[in-house]
């Protein structure tokens, strides 16, 4: 037997598990071939406070020009983030080109979140968006992009049941037979999912919500449901049985307290990366000023790399806080050689920036373990 394909049209992210970074291997996972047709290159998703982002939109072109003429055939088609009007009007053309009898489609509308539109999205790339609609059999947007949709207002994302029905049952009538609004705020602990299928009574799928919000979830719930929904499984099922969903749940319990130290061995191996990066550029920068604490700076941040690489969180902790140490009593000696600074109040570390031993990664939200849907 032939192995079922399916294209993901989406951005490309190096690092944070979003994109088709994360689609591809759950998709692989169902034994689907993925193959990829990437509308952006990034280093870093954009939550990042530094990414490299390289359109990719005559590339698109490149690409599908190639399946053609290879006469390619897929089972699936999953679309993600599009950034102009030109990659949608390329989107169509290669669900035109593609789309054949028991091929269906399934549209992630990626155009925003908490009640705003991204920034890349204009007017006219709105209305785009809304063309697109028509060639989805199922479409997967979170409730800010099912609003736009709709041209309704978000209202603080205050929508009842019986609201979220109509808006996807109306929505349905432009193509879409399948629709599910992720994400949508329940309660400070749980998430509501609607699923609602044309002809059938719609349903709410409830987890639990663990951590904050990480950029990635809904590109990992499309790919779950295209991959499901590719191998024969009804649409609002897990294809699970009781008993296996029973000892699935079991086993999470099981393993809850491996996941906490995972996450923490995570968190702690981003505040390392992120302590070595400030401390090595700012030895770049200053280091003739520092006289004989450069060589004690350089030995701890020697000590924190090979604790980094050791993976041992307790030494990890341990050499971040001599660091911390070191880089203080440098510091206060630079300071105190170079004289008063203008604007170098009391307690300025490196760069004359308060040293308060902060968690020092650069954005807060910025969370690389668990999921949970941003766009």
């Amino acid at each position: 037997m032939q192995q079922k394909k399916i294209a993901l049209i989406n951005d490309i992210t190096g690092f944070g598990r979003c994109s088709v970074a994360v689609m591809a291997p759950v998709v692989s996972a169902m034994k689907i071939q993925a193959v990829a047709v990437p509308t952006a290159i990034l280093s870093t998703h954009t939550q990042f406070p530094e990414y490299y982002f390289d359109d990719y939109t005559t590339h698109m072109r490149d690409d599908i020009d190639t399946y053609k003429k290879l006469d390619m055939s897929f089972d699936g088609i999953a679309t993600g983030f599009l950034g102009s009007e030109e990659q949608v009007d390329i989107v169509v053309d290669f669900i035109k080109t593609f789309k054949k009898k028991g091929v269906f489609t399934l549209v992630d509308p990626v155009m925003g979140d908490y009640g705003k539109l991204y920034k890349t999205y204009t007017p006219a790339l709105c209305n785009k968006m809304k063309d697109l609609v028509h060639y989805a059999d199922i479409l997967t947007p979170n409730l800010t992009e099912l609003c736009s949709l709709m041209d309704r207002d978000y209202r603080d994302g205050d929508f009842s049941e019986a609201e979220l029905e109509a808006m996807c049952q109306q929505l349905s009538f432009q193509g879409p037979e399948h629709i599910v609004v992720t994400g949508i705020h329940h309660s400070e602990k749980q998430i509501m999912n609607f699923v609602y299928s044309r002809g059938e009574t719609p349903k709410t799928i409830m987890v639990d919500r663990i951590g904050g919000d990480r950029s990635g979830t809904g590109d990992v719930i499309s790919a779950v449901i295209a991959g499901m929904y590719l191998n024969g499984h009804g649409f609002s099922s897990s294809g699970l049985s009781k008993e296996e969903i029973e000892r699935m749940k079991a086993e999470a319990e099981r393993n809850a307290e491996a996941d906490k130290r995972e996450r923490e061995r995570v968190d702690k191996m981003n505040e390392a990366d992120s302590m070595i990066f400030q401390t090595e550029t700012f030895l770049n920068e200053n280091g003739d000023k520092l006289g004989s604490d450069k060589a004690n700076v350089e030995a701890a941040v020697q000590q924190l790399k090979d604790a980094h690489k050791s993976g041992d969180v307790t030494a990890i902790d341990n050499a971040i806080n001599n660091l911390n140490q070191v880089m203080q009593a440098a510091s206060a000696k630079m300071y105190q050689q170079a004289g008063p600074q203008p604007g170098a109040g009391q307690g300025a570390g490196f760069g004359g920036q308060q040293t308060n031993q902060q968690d020092p990664k650069t954005d807060d939200n910025i969370q690389d373990a668990d999921f949970e849907e941003v766009k």
